[in-house]
């Protein structure tokens, strides 16, 4: 079918009772209200729209009532049919009215079902060029939608067909509900607003009545986007690609000590870098020519493969007090329990801007590929999904995500949001991505692999973290793992610098099974929290430190095994050690740490106490030069020995 671009302005401003009020069985119930109260439909486009009914008191305030309350009725089922939901579907031209009833109240709305007749065309002027098209052919859609208001009606793509959504779409205290195939080209927008983030529920499968003011997209099992923008890359190190141009957004992620500051940045400008060993800052480009702004979210709940390429979205999320922080469910872009269905769904070259919750959600969604994706000033993380749930088969390649910080304000809590939540699942991996910026204590941390609150039998959370990835200038620890893990993870290629208190690598909590190889951290320590399951092995580190270089011991269960260090260089900051034992929290059994091919000597290691927990402590030494000794704590004293 082809479609028409038509300009729809629908207010609920407009809506009237067609029936005087009468004594009801419920006194409470006064009228009854059906949006929108006008509105057209034809047969070969907008077929289907969803009419909402609301019930009211004598004062005007809405009283909660299920759709189900209601009985629907058209005065002409030839012209315009109505379920018993409340969904209209165009059946033959002329005008038909929609009754919604309750009780003995009624509310109605006119709907005009309009015909197929259209006028000629005019003859062609043969000396007029033809125009660049804006968009693609409409014979590849059922209905474009352009440069259109929607006000207080949702907005619904029907099952089994494909709608566009051109330029200038904005739809005003509303959803757009896609049960067909919503596409969306270079220089389609969709604006949605007059939304209260107060006002926002959260929760739940799916959409429902319930969630009529949880404003936003809501794509259904039937759904599927296909948003197709311009390539652009999303970011680089030298701040000039092909894609870009000198007038794009551009953003900088922070590089001094102590900075959790992402800026904007104009082509041209110097690129910061800390130190020739580290790689220079990120400049993150967020222009693009889809462009999807909130306040709202976009959920999807699809038993399909999705494709979002090259599009903005701007001012997605949703955060309240209520929530405390992120409303549940309602993120800038969330795959929601798809299952084995979203197999093959792309998500390339996505920019999230300004977000106001979590950016990237893939929660119980299998089989999705992220590639060279942003996101820039977010309230939540970048990547997340609910704790313990699982997603399988998940690849994140080139993220960026720089300046995480949930407002106090916003959320009453302490924010402790995250660059990226390594959540549970099989086979996932997240390589050459960057976590800069992540404010908000000692818990915002650039990559996190979260703890559970039943550490006794959770469930796999299986990453592949061995290529290229960078956290810095996070407030809390640039890499922390806190998961008692029973299968063998291994930390490679890793760079980290300028992180918060915690360090550039925090490894808790209790036991596990994780290797480190490979790691670089620069202005940052590196604090070993964690004992090993059958022993412990940190290869190929270099750690350049402004405190001390390691911090290790601190230990809340017994060792199966000795922590090992093989091939380590440490540098500490004047007045402090190179290595920290610290005084062991819970677990006072005697503890074995083992340097190998190492700059240290026994005056590089420091305890924090000989007391107590450190009794019978043994600290060995292989020198890079072929000296060895041995250190221990007993009764009390430091005992050096050679070996």
């Amino acid at each position: 079918m082809v479609g028409v671009a038509i300009a729809l302005v629908v207010s609920a401003c407009e809506l009237t009772d067609l029936i005087p009020p009468v004594v009801e069985e419920d006194p409470s119930v006064a009228s009854i209200s059906v949006t929108p109260g006008e509105f057209d439909l034809h047969p070969d486009s907008m077929s289907v729209l969803q009419v909402q009914a609301r019930a009211f008191d004598g004062e005007g305030n809405e009283i909660p009532t299920a759709a189900s309350e209601f009985s629907w009725a058209s005065s002409d089922d030839a012209i315009a049919a109505v379920d018993a939901s409340g969904q209209v579907s165009a059946i033959g031209e002329g005008d038909a009215v929609i009754t919604a009833s309750l009780l003995q109240h009624q509310g109605t709305a006119s709907v005009t079902v309009l015909g197929n007749e259209t006028e000629p065309d005019e003859p062609a002027d043969p000396d007029e060029e033809d125009p660049e098209p804006e968009l693609p052919d409409n014979d590849e859609f059922d209905f474009v939608l352009q440069d259109t208001l929607v006000d207080g009606t949702n907005v619904e793509v029907p099952a089994g067909e494909t709608w566009l959504f051109g330029p200038n779409v904005e739809v005003l205290r509303a959803n757009v509900i896609v049960r067909g195939t919503l596409a969306m080209r270079p220089g389609s927008s969709l604006k949605f607003s007059g939304a209260d983030p107060d006002q926002y529920v959260g929760g739940g499968m799916m959409y429902e009545e319930r969630f009529d003011r949880d404003w936003g997209m809501w794509v259904l099992r039937s759904g599927v986007l296909d948003i197709q923008g311009t390539p652009k890359k999303g970011w680089t190190r030298t701040g000039m690609h092909p894609s870009w141009d000198s007038s794009d957004e551009m953003y900088v992620a922070p590089t001094d000590p102590g900075d959790t500051q992402v800026r904007r940045w104009q082509a041209g400008s110097p690129i910061p870098r800390v130190d020739p060993r580290a790689p220079a800052a990120e400049v993150v480009n967020v222009t693009r020519d889809i462009v999807i702004e909130g306040p709202g979210h976009i959920h999807i709940h699809s038993g399909h493969p999705q494709r979002i390429e090259y599009v903005q979205l701007r001012g997605l999320g949703i955060s309240n007090s209520a929530s405390r922080g992120a409303a549940l469910g309602r993120y800038s872009l969330h795959l929601h329990h798809g299952g084995d269905g979203t197999r093959g769904t792309t998500i390339r070259g996505v920019a999230v801007v300004d977000a106001l919750g979590k950016a990237f959600v893939p929660h119980m969604s299998h089989g999705i590929t992220m590639v060279d994706n942003v996101v820039v000033n977010s309230y939540g993380a970048g990547l997340w999904w609910d704790l313990l749930d699982v997603t399988h088969d998940l690849l994140v390649d080139s993220m960026a995500v720089l300046g995480v910080q949930m407002p106090r304000a916003v959320s009453g809590v302490q924010p402790q949001e995250d660059g990226f939540t390594l959540g549970f699942g099989t086979n996932m991996e997240v390589r050459n991505s960057i976590a800069a910026g992540v404010s908000g204590g000692r818990l915002a941390v650039g990559f996190d692999w979260p703890g559970v609150p039943d550490q006794r039998d959770p469930p796999p959370q299986i990453w592949v973290f061995d290529q290229g990835n960078v956290a810095h200038n996070n407030s809390g620890a640039g890499l922390r793992f806190w998961f008692n893990n029973r299968t063998e993870h291994v930390v490679r290629d890793y760079v980290g610098y300028n992180n918060g208190s915690e360090g550039g690598v925090h490894d808790g909590a209790y036991k596990n099974l994780t290797r480190y190889e490979d790691v670089l951290l620069i202005g940052d320590h590196w604090m070993q929290h964690a004992n090993a399951r059958d022993g412990k092995v940190y290869r190929d580190i270099r750690v350049v430190s402004d405190t001390h270089g390691m911090i290790a011991g601190h230990r809340k269960a017994a060792a199966d095994g000795p922590l090992v260090v093989e091939g380590c260089t440490l540098e500490s900051g004047p007045g402090y050690s190179k290595v920290l034992i610290s005084t062991a929290e819970r677990n006072t059994e005697p503890w074995t740490a083992h340097f190998r091919q190492c700059n240290l000597t026994p005056d590089d290691v420091e305890f924090e106490s000989l007391q107590g927990g450190n009794e019978g402590t043994r600290v060995l030494i292989d020198h890079t030069d072929g000296r060895r000794w041995e250190i221990e704590v007993v009764g009390g004293r430091r005992v050096v020995r050679s070996r």
